[in-house]
């Protein structure tokens, strides 16, 4: 082994992790390790925003068209070599994809467009097929760099005999060997239960993050069991102060989702986290927020009623029962926390970056909490939501799919508007 590997290690600047890699010539099938490094050390190489997102629009076009190239490339040949990738290591490629600039979006090349699609759905089923040989906490955090990536699993999959290599070639558009399939299929949320189930007490705190950020983004609503709910709302509850915003706002978002009313002490930290840093939310974190509260005061109210009919569910892991001033089992959201949502949604730009969907979300909530807001939030919200359905008409052409949405949209707003007026 010459001391290329060290060389790549010790590289200062992107451009030599590139050099080094075109050096590699017709030797890359045997250093798929060495390709690998180099992918990873990008990452850290790659100038960064102060808040700690790549910046690539900092680059010079013709830097930005190399480094694009080196990327596809050197996802490529990882990709056709990764069945002597260790799970680790593959981890760290994924997630230097992750956070390394999209070479489609960078280049606008089709070539760059379909090298990213080949390197997505090709890391994506690997990692599927190898779900089996990691731990949970890898499992999660795997699949929370491929949702950054723009995977999508299959709801169900069928259970792949293939050796790993096969699946690779599979995803590349290759023919593999044929071999019989096993006839039962398995959903994808199932498969993440069984990883994580036995194990959920014991998940570190990012673990619970990821896992809340996977099964929020990647599951489809109602394919994880009651029993997984359970598991990671009683072992997440004493993270929740100690989470980052973000988080916080998945682990909520995850469980309402999933339509999970956690217990009253559950609902209060994470009550507690929200207004403690709800200045400091952005973009659809603020329609997430929104949404929970509002399926969380839809189930309490639920339960009250069959409380009051003899079936009463409300019991939480304090072993009592609370009743909110309105009649509704569980705590009540502050309305001090509401009310600094609403402002921070207008002060820090947000309602005029969301999409209109993302606003009828808010606003649709805002009326099943039954919570009256100020009118100069709704004297702001009017022109806003009028300019958005002006951009979406403009560029959504006569396409009657896209107009209907706007309709849906517009409809949601309009019923949902009565609720919140003074």
């Amino acid at each position: 082994m010459d001391g290329r590997n060290n060389r790549v290690a010790a590289a200062q600047d992107w451009k030599t992790v590139v050099q080094l890699f075109s050096e590699l010539g017709n030797d890359i099938d045997r250093r798929v390790g060495v390709v690998a490094d180099m992918l990873i050390n990008l990452q850290r190489l790659v100038p960064q925003q102060p808040g700690g997102s790549t910046a690539s629009q900092r680059l010079t076009p013709q830097d930005a068209s190399v480094l694009a190239a080196g990327i596809s490339s050197m996802a490529d040949a990882v990709l056709q070599n990764v069945q002597s990738l260790s799970n680790g290591k593959l981890i760290n490629v994924i997630w230097a994809l992750a956070l390394l600039p999209d070479p489609a979006k960078t280049m606008q090349t089709a070539a760059a467009a379909a090298a990213r699609v080949r390197a997505v759905a090709g890391f994506g089923a690997v990692i599927l097929n190898r779900m089996g040989k990691l731990m949970a906490e890898e499992v999660f955090h795997v699949m929370a760099g491929l949702v950054l990536l723009g995977f999508k699993p299959p709801r169900t999959l069928q259970p792949d005999p293939r050796p790993v290599e096969a699946v690779a070639e599979s995803a590349k558009g290759k023919a593999a060997p044929k071999q019989p399939q096993q006839q039962q299929p398995v959903k994808f949320g199932t498969l993440l239960e069984k990883r994580s189930i036995k194990v959920m007490p014991h998940l570190n705190p990012k673990g619970y993050a990821d896992a809340a950020f996977v099964a929020a983004r990647l599951v489809v609503a109602g394919d994880i069991s009651q029993e997984w709910l359970d598991a990671f709302a009683k072992a997440s509850k004493q993270h929740l102060p100690t989470f980052q915003p973000e988080a916080v706002v998945y682990a909520g978002y995850a469980l309402a989702r999933h339509s999970y009313r956690p217990s009253n002490s559950w609902q209060k930290a994470y009550f507690a986290a929200v207004q403690g840093f709800a200045k400091t939310l952005a973009g659809e974190e603020l329609p997430m927020v929104f949404y929970t509260l509002a399926r969380w005061h839809q189930q309490n109210s639920l339960a009250a009623a069959e409380g009051q009919m003899g079936f009463d569910h409300s019991l939480d892991g304090d072993n009592h029962i609370s009743h909110s001033p309105q009649g509704s089992v569980g705590p009540v959201a502050p309305p001090g926390l509401i009310s600094d949502l609403l402002l921070v949604s207008y002060t820090n730009r947000a309602l005029r970056e969301l999409p209109l969907s993302q606003i009828a979300v808010m606003v649709k909530a805002l009326g099943e909490l039954q919570v009256p807001v100020n009118p100069e939030w709704l004297k702001r919200l009017w022109p806003l939501v009028n300019s958005k359905i002006d951009d979406a008409a403009s560029t959504s052409g006569s396409g009657s799919s896209s107009g209907a949405n706007i309709a849906a949209h517009l409809a949601a707003l309009l019923v949902a508007i009565p609720h919140i007026q003074p």
